[in-house]
This record gives structure tokens, C-alpha cells and sequence, in this order.
């Protein structure tokens, strides 16, 4: 096991600022790894490793934009302000139930919910393309469960056997296009509503009831 560099500096002054994104280059390169591979054995590890960094692209997007709602709610608004972009399109909107979606452990599947009724509010696309984005989303998001959570490994016929070599690159490369489609989708609305989306919860906005330690 490689060893960790004493030099690194924990208190993250000198990481590098994630964003919005990010894990859909690993995503993108380990399916490219995958489809190149001579052997199939070395394909389905590329290609898992692949198809879970898409969804956790996905569910990074999703939690980067309702991080930028709850900000905006929950900071003040200038009343010259309440009027225009971004304020006038979130004036009627609570920020309990988006408190809910980041500090209460709530599923991904529940929070595309949420975010996609905004991009059907808000979004110029098409609705027949956001429905068929929404279900591309939902099956990769259940793939992934099929490769990761025991409840579906326990229980195969009624969740289907897991994906062989044969399978998972394929899959892996939907579900890629799918995070990519969905990551630019969720950017550029938000950008059109001039909230671009931030990537790390300001620590102040935490409601007073979150526990730090819990997360630990």
C-alpha cells in the first residue's frame, strides 16, 4: 500500500479547489481504458470503475447545486435585488426542504427529483428530453447499486445478476454520457439563472442542529 506523504499540507491550503465535474475525467478515462483492454477481466474492473465515478459525478453535481440554492436562501437579500436574477426565480422557495435533501442522508434519487422539477421550471430544454435523461439517470444510478450495495448482490433474481466483462463497458459508457449530459445540463441552467453552482458548502450556512461529528 503506497504510503502518505507527511509533506501533505490536512489543512487543505494547498489542495486544489474541486469543481463541479471533476470525476467525470476519471470516468471518461477509465472507460477509455476499458474499451482499449485486451482482456476482459482487466475491462470490467476499468469498467466499474468507470460507471461509479459517473454516478458519484452525478450525485457531486446535484449536491453542488442545491449547496448553491440553500446558500442563496439562507443568505440576505438586498432589497434592490429581490427582483432580478437570481433572487426573483427562488423568491417563493423554502430552504427546508433543500435543508433536508443535504443534512438529512437523503438518497440521490430523491434529490434529482427536486432538482428536476427546477430544470423543467427553469431549463429551455425540451420536457421529452429532460424525461428521457431523468430515466438514463435512474438506470445508471441502479447499476451502480447492483455493483456496490449488499441488498442487491443478496438478492439477484430480483435485481438481475451483476454485469459481466461482456456487459459492464457498454453500460459504463452509457452512464458516462449520461453524468456528462446531465453535469452540463444542471450547469448551464444554473448559469442562465446566474447562480452559477459553487462546489463547497460555505460552513456558515449549516443549520444549528448539524453535528460534524456524526460525519467522522
Amino acid at each position: 500500500m503506497p504510503r502518505i506523504s507527511a509533506s501533505i499540507d490536512w489543512d487543505g491550503s494547498d489542495w486544489r479547489k474541486p469543481q463541479s465535474g471533476d470525476l467525470l475525467f476519471d470516468a471518461k478515462d477509465f472507460c477509455k481504458k476499458a474499451i482499449r483492454f485486451p482482456k476482459r477481466a482487466v475491462q470490467a474492473r476499468y469498467g466499474r470503475a468507470s460507471l461509479l465515478l459517473s454516478v458519484a459525478a452525478i450525485e457531486a453535481i446535484s449536491n453542488d447545486a442545491l449547496a448553491s440554492i440553500y446558500e442563496l436562501l439562507m443568505d440576505a437579500w438586498p432589497s434592490e435585488c429581490i427582483g432580478s436574477p437570481p433572487w426573483v426565480y427562488f423568491k417563493r422557495l423554502s430552504h427546508r426542504p433543500i435543508e433536508r435533501l443535504l443534512f438529512r442522508n437523503r438518497s440521490l434519487k430523491t434529490k434529482l427529483l427536486y432538482i428536476f422539477r427546477l430544470l423543467r421550471r427553469f431549463s429551455t430544454t425540451p420536457e421529452a428530453e429532460l424525461d428521457s435523461l431523468e430515466k438514463r439517470l435512474a438506470r445508471a444510478i441502479k447499476t451502480r447499486n447492483r455493483v456496490v450495495h449488499m441488498t442487491y448482490l443478496l438478492d439477484p433474481r430480483r435485481h438481475g445478476p451483476l454485469l459481466n466483462p461482456r456487459q459492464i463497458v457498454p453500460v459504463a459508457k452509457l452512464a458516462l454520457e449520461a453524468a456528462e449530459r446531465y453535469v452540463s445540463e444542471v450547469g448551464y441552467t444554473f448559469e442562465e439563472l446566474n447562480l452559477p453552482v459553487s462546489t463547497i458548502l460555505d460552513t456558515s450556512f449549516r443549520p444549528t442542529w448539524w453535528n460534524e461529528e456524526e460525519w467522522e
